[in-house]
């Protein structure tokens, strides 16, 4: 198991720390209607090929091989 706080970073897109192991936000969206960051926040930071590039980079920095059975069990946990 992970803990977000390790993967953490800021996006500035949405004002937001996010996890970019998971893929979450960290902080709920603000409830300002007219919040230029939240009022349109997606329920996830990443779109899912954007995502799969990020893992593969935290793959290799973990020296998970790309392509092994153990690199596919890792992309599996993430499917919608």
């Amino acid at each position: 198991m992970h803990n977000c706080r390790d993967y953490s970073v800021r996006n500035d897109d949405y004002d937001a720390e996010v996890c970019l192991y998971c893929n979450t936000f960290l902080e709920k969206a603000c409830t300002d209607p007219t919040c230029y960051f939240c009022v349109g926040r997606p329920l996830r930071p990443y779109p899912q090929d954007v995502h799969k590039i990020i893992l593969q980079q935290l793959a290799a920095n973990t020296h998970l091989g790309v392509g092994t059975n153990a690199w596919l069990k890792f992309l599996i946990t993430f499917e919608d």
